[in-house]
């Protein structure tokens, strides 16, 4: 069977192909990690690349299978921190993942909202705690977005840019609701 392409789009192919091979050095050299150093060294390229095109790289070197193990260790901790995200300091817990074959990892979470804590700067710096800020009509939606925010900051950091899995919470339950964080 045969393919026929553009010569434009073989110019392309080409391109990426060269553009990966200098990421990968990178990574030979400065260990594997998509930052905004290494995009600040591809100059304007790295702003037309898709961040799915450097996962999918990143995937690649480390090796499709060597990255799901990496995801499966990382996520077998099943509790984690967030340290000062904007204010907010709260554990939370993965109930259940699942990698999809669309190399996204599926999160279901439970957040301690009781014992976890925000600070509002609207507010003269006043330290809430969250079950009590996500229950404020007047802002307890913001909260609850935020939280979101920081969650999803936290997994960037933590595997879309060291093992190269995008990310999708599927639900978020909280401790207030009757749910336990057990920090064992």
């Amino acid at each position: 069977m045969k393919i026929r392409i553009k010569e434009s789009e073989l110019n392309h192919i080409e391109k990426m192909e060269r553009l990966k091979r200098i990421v990968f050095k990178y990574w030979d050299i400065n260990g594997p990690k998509i930052n905004d150093i290494m995009k600040k060294l591809l100059g304007f390229e790295a702003e037309r690349i898709g961040n799915w095109v450097y996962t999918g790289w990143l995937r690649e070197y480390l090796g499709e299978n060597n990255a799901r193990d990496m995801v499966d260790k990382f996520l077998s901790q099943k509790n984690f921190k967030i340290d000062n995200c904007g204010g907010y300091e709260f554990d939370f817990k993965v109930i259940n993942y699942k990698m999809s074959e669309y190399n996204d990892v599926q999160l279901d979470l439970v957040v301690d909202d009781i014992h976890g804590t925000v600070v509002l700067i609207m507010h003269d710096g006043m330290i809430y705690n969250l079950k009590k800020a996500r229950n404020d009509e007047d802002f307890g939606w913001e909260i609850d977005n935020e939280i979101l925010d920081c969650i999803y900051d936290f997994f960037d950091e933590k595997i879309t840019s060291q093992i190269g899995y995008q990310f999708v919470i599927g639900k978020i339950i909280y401790a207030s609701a009757g749910y336990s964080i057990d920090k064992s």
